[in-house]
């Protein structure tokens, strides 16, 4: 950690004081949190005790409590993580390189976890322990607290009014949340990442944004959850301009407006991605099988393989048209009967099928980055992909569509409490009885706050499934990504064409299905978590899995010189056949990538 200010033009020693102060400030604001969740543990359990450990004078305790963890922490960077010779050697040429300063002309502490023998170096490893010993023992409160409130939440809360439950859930969760994702989080993986010994080069400074945005949006999402709050500002900024009557009419408005219109906008790009998806899929495979001549190797029967796929998950979705609506704690995912000729019961194995094949997408998409860091690093493994053995990873993205299709089968089903929890919204909005349609629903909490762990193990279900993929796309692509350049040096000028243009497709194969697929995704997977008072139809989400199909083919046909030029040819053909009136004796040329992508004509073909 380094800074490479020098505020009012001061030294380097008083920029380092600076930093300790920074850090010390860190450790006592997670102090004060411990300190904000055992009132809230007290005002819940033990009421009567609130003035006895926070009444008066004794507040100023907790305040030292939180200094005293500040000055440790300070310390421990003090005396752990100053420069050493070897420190410094190791961050020397960083340094420079990337930011133009010398190690002795910023401010800076460090932590090498190993020396150049690879054996621990235990001086900077007692600051990483003495962080871990401050964080686990604020955080380690912080769980027990919640954890003690959450067990004896039905017996405290009995003897309070509707509203103070309503207040002290809502509080509870402001104070667990924005702190585990800003302040605890970024912190242990910047800890902790050294005792791996990764080869990375990252900026990883830019996790302390978390640290800046953290009391900005803990005041946002107090005000934003907490219904007093919400309630003031609309006060000031709607009912000074609307009267009374006018007010209530909007409400009212919003309340019962049917989202028939983003329901027809869902249906109707679910139609035009699956005729684009059709036509895309068509052409690849006709181009795949009988124009691209340049041997892809088993990399071509994954590209056909995956493409049928995505022709089958685009179907699904214009077939079933899953429907999503979610409603503060949960949502409920169905399909209208009246828009299907079959039964219930079939469509509700269409449902269960679409999740699947959703599954089994993002699943295959893992297994085309594995083939390409493995093309790259380490051909010997290929053997896993040539003949029968590709079986083998269709079967293992198979067996994780089974896996979540059964999860949203065993794990959602509608039960007593989900159709009196969604019943009226979904007969207001939609025209539908929950009970008489075909669906599955998720509801993450009681109306008293208690957890429904039937429904809860559905999304962690789904968050392993996604995160599994996601971590296996993201680190094939980093390792690619940064060690492209050295390993296509040794390759053919052909193969080193092929595998940069392959990697320019899987670049945009990274972004396409993060905010395509796995963004959507997890926006309707984590939103009952937070329990907000919200209600929308999610469900439009699913129009960027309808294109998404389309796009990668897209992708792949745009940018490898193979395809476009295949494309080229057979529209050269069909012109060529079309001014002939059936036959032409005039050659068409079949192009040919060169060492810069631009195209040749080496050999000449009589035409059709």
């Amino acid at each position: 950690m380094f800074s490479l200010a020098h505020p009012f033009g001061a030294s380097s020693d008083v920029s380092f004081t600076l930093l300790l102060v920074y850090t010390g400030f860190y450790a006592a604001t997670i102090s004060f949190l411990t300190a904000q969740f055992f009132y809230r543990y007290l005002a819940i359990v033990h009421p009567q005790m609130v003035p006895v450990f926070f009444g008066g004078w004794k507040l100023i305790l907790w305040i030292l409590y939180a200094c005293y963890f500040g000055l440790q922490w300070a310390l421990g960077v003090t005396f752990f993580a100053r420069l050493d010779e070897v420190s410094t050697d190791y961050m020397e040429d960083e340094i420079l390189q990337y930011y133009g300063k010398r190690v002795e002309e910023i401010a800076m502490c460090a932590v090498v976890a190993f020396d150049e023998n690879h054996e621990l170096r235990w001086f900077n490893l007692m600051c990483v322990l003495n962080m871990t010993l401050i964080m686990m023992v604020q955080y380690g409160f912080i769980i027990t607290f919640g954890w003690r409130m959450s067990l004896k939440i039905r017996e405290a809360v009995s003897m309070l009014s509707t509203s103070m439950i309503r207040l002290h859930t809502q509080f509870f969760k402001v104070l667990i949340l924005v702190p585990t994702i800003t302040l605890f989080m970024p912190v242990f993986i910047l800890m902790y990442t050294p005792m791996f010994d990764f080869q990375i080069r990252f900026p990883s400074g830019v996790m302390l944004s978390a640290f800046s945005f953290f009391p900005a949006m803990d005041a946002i999402i107090v005000m934003y959850i907490l219904t007093d709050y919400r309630n003031a500002i609309k006060t000031m900024f709607f009912l000074s301009i609307l009267n009374k009557k006018q007010a209530y009419q909007f409400e009212s408005s919003a309340e019962t407006m049917p989202y028939y219109q983003l329901d027809e906008l869902t249906r109707f790009i679910a139609k035009v991605g699956f005729i684009f998806t059709s036509l895309l899929v068509l052409l690849f495979i006709f181009l795949t099988i009988y124009f691209v001549k340049r041997d892809f190797g088993s990399y071509r029967n994954l590209l056909i393989a995956f493409s049928i796929l995505g022709f089958s998950f685009s179907s699904s979705e214009y077939i079933v048209h899953p429907m999503i609506h979610s409603y503060s704690a949960g949502f409920v995912f169905f399909t209208n009967p009246q828009t299907s000729i079959v039964s219930n019961d079939v469509m509700k194995i269409g449902l269960v099928f679409f999740c699947g094949i959703y599954g089994s997408t993002v699943c295959f998409i893992a297994v085309q980055f594995m083939y390409r860091y493995w093309a790259l690093f380490d051909a010997p493994k290929l053997k896993w992909f040539e003949s029968w053995r590709i079986l083998l990873w269709c079967c293992y993205s198979l067996s994780i569509g089974i896996l979540w299709a059964v999860g949203i089968h065993w794990f959602l089903e509608i039960d007593d409490f989900s159709i009196d929890y969604f019943q009226q919204g979904v007969r207001q909005i939609y025209g539908l009885e929950l009970s008489s349609i075909p669906g599955f629903t998720s509801v993450i909490y009681t109306r008293k706050g208690d957890v429904r762990w039937r429904n809860l193990m559905c999304t962690i279900e789904m968050t392993m499934i996604i995160g599994m993929q996601y971590i296996i796309i993201c680190f094939c692509g980093r390792k690619m990504s940064t060690g492209m350049k050295e390993k296509i040096s040794m390759l053919s000028e052909t193969s080193r064409r092929l595998h940069t243009q392959f990697f320019k497709s899987l670049v945009l194969q990274i972004v396409v299905p993060t905010f395509l697929l796995f963004l959507p995704m997890i926006i309707i997977i984590y939103l009952p978590l937070f329990n907000l008072e919200f209600s929308f139809p999610t469900g439009i989400l699913f129009s960027a899995f309808a294109i998404y199909p389309a796009i990668d083919i897209a992708i792949i046909l745009y940018i490898v010189c193979d395809y476009r030029n295949a494309i080229k040819y057979v529209l050269e053909s069909m012109k060529s056949v079309c001014m002939s009136g059936g036959y032409s004796s005039q050659e068409v040329s079949f192009p040919i990538c060169t060492t810069n992508n631009q195209m040749v004509y080496p050999h000449h073909t009589t035409g059709v």
